[in-house]
């Protein structure tokens, strides 16, 4: 049994798509909804990193999919700042911190001037914690992209996507988001096909 999500997040570089199957079909059946949602983080990474070196497209539910250039693995917002003339429309950001409260992966669209956060859950609700996607606005900033547009995006299992229902949202310093035209009613909710 995979011990954390921190594991799980590493078996997604690692894995095989045959292990990704394997482990949601027992994720799914030991009833265990932490274990599942690690689960699914793993198998929508593994696809994101496919996509980068295969299709550079990844696939979401009716057909839609995202476009994958780059991928930047990093452990705080500061080590992004280094990496910024790499970053290309379509390049995703994957903390390896597992417990960001706002986004699991970020997105650079529209000549770098969309920001993308990407939450995924299972659950039916999910809170999110702002002032993560405020520090990474703020490192965006300082090496000169400014984002002119905030999507917020709830990536839930296939078929879910009208049971889920925005939890709590907070932030100590809501200014930087509204000042992009955001605001809660703009969060879409996608679906993800599952590996089974």
């Amino acid at each position: 049994m995979i011990v954390s999500q921190f594991v799980a997040r590493e078996l997604s570089k690692r894995s095989f798509l045959e292990f990704i199957k394997q482990a949601t079909i027992q994720s799914r059946s030991i009833n265990n909804g932490s274990f599942d949602g690690w689960i699914f983080q793993m198998d929508f990474l593994f696809h994101l990193r496919k996509a980068f070196s295969e299709s550079q497209f990844l696939q979401l539910e009716n057909n839609e999919t995202w476009p994958v250039t780059r991928i930047f693995d990093f452990r705080d917002e500061v080590e992004l700042e280094n990496k910024t003339s790499q970053f290309m429309d379509g390049c995703w950001f994957i903390p390896s911190k597992v417990n960001h409260g706002a986004y699991d992966v970020a997105q650079l669209l529209d000549n770098l001037s969309t920001l993308r956060i990407v939450q995924l859950t299972i659950s039916k609700t999910h809170n999110l914690k702002l002032e993560y996607v405020i520090k990474l606005l703020k490192s965006l900033k300082k090496r000169n992209i400014a984002i002119q547009k905030l999507e917020v995006v709830v990536v839930v299992p296939a078929g879910f996507t009208t049971q889920f229902k925005i939890g709590q949202v907070f932030s100590d310093q809501n200014v930087s988001i509204t000042e992009l035209g955001w605001n809660k009613n703009q969060i879409q909710i996608k679906g993800f096909r599952r590996c089974s």
